[in-house]
């Protein structure tokens, strides 16, 4: 029988809420440190929705658990941060499950046994709304997803679907968004705050807002769909010479969003 710790990025992904992904650990143990399900409890107590999230992680999977056969303990220890995920794995002779690639391999540096169990492949998803002649994309839980359809300065707001956003799919592409910027070389945080996101990955610029910075998961992509010069835009002759002969620096036009 397999034994496995999660750590906290497990939690607040909702990887473990799965019952998909749990059938892979049927049969297994699943320790939760127990200084993971304190310092949730505080953060909750503070207004973390996302914290909050973390402990109904721990519920569902308790809740899916007996179906598939699988403990799910409380454990204790003296450590804190990766060395109690450490400390709990070698006295239970245990595997660390986690979803921060970072993390993972830090720990296979180390010769620590260990699993990535990430939030999955964020294409099927982002791309299945990105149809041919739309140039944003603009999901939040709850609500559902609306693109821009046209082009700049001829586009509709269309709704992609009538199904609103489920809280655990926001999730799960959020967090598959964020570890693809942490491990695709062709993939980078240009901004990264509490909670807050802006990601270039590969053609689409991806603004992510997590609680509590926001009041719900929200999603902005955006990916450009014509190539312009400055000879598109209608501007008079003599301001087109100034640009290219003697003008410096940056322009910024055209109304936000």
């Amino acid at each position: 029988m397999s034994t496995y710790v999660v750590d906290e990025y497990i939690l607040t992904s909702g990887s473990l809420a799965d019952e998909s992904a749990l059938r892979k650990l049927r049969g297994s143990t699943i320790f939760v440190p127990e200084g993971i399900i304190k310092h949730m409890e505080i953060r909750a107590n503070k207004g973390d929705r996302r914290a909050l999230e973390a402990l109904y992680q721990v519920l569902k999977l308790r809740k899916i658990a007996p179906k598939l056969k699988i403990n799910v303990k409380i454990a204790k220890h003296t450590q804190r941060g990766s060395r109690a995920l450490e400390e709990i794995a070698e006295r239970h002779d245990a595997k660390i499950l986690t979803s921060n690639s970072i993390r993972w391999l830090a720990f296979r540096a180390k010769g620590i046994p260990s699993s990535y169990m990430g939030a999955g492949d964020w294409r099927p998803i982002l791309e299945e709304f990105f149809q041919k002649d739309v140039m944003s994309v603009h999901l939040k839980e709850g609500v559902p997803p609306m693109a821009k359809r046209g082009r700049p300065g001829h586009f509709e707001l269309v709704k992609l679907r009538d199904e609103p956003m489920k809280k655990d799919e926001m999730l799960k592409l959020a967090y598959a968004l964020i570890e693809s910027a942490r491990s695709d070389p062709e993939v980078y945080i240009e901004i990264q705050r509490r909670d807050a996101y802006v990601i270039q990955l590969r053609e689409y610029r991806i603004l992510i807002a997590l609680p509590p910075f926001s009041d719900g998961i929200e999603i902005t992509a955006v990916r450009p769909i014509i190539k312009v010069t400055l000879e598109d835009y209608e501007l008079s002759d003599k301001l087109k010479k100034r640009l290219r002969e003697r003008a410096e620096g940056i322009v910024i036009g055209g109304p936000p969003g």
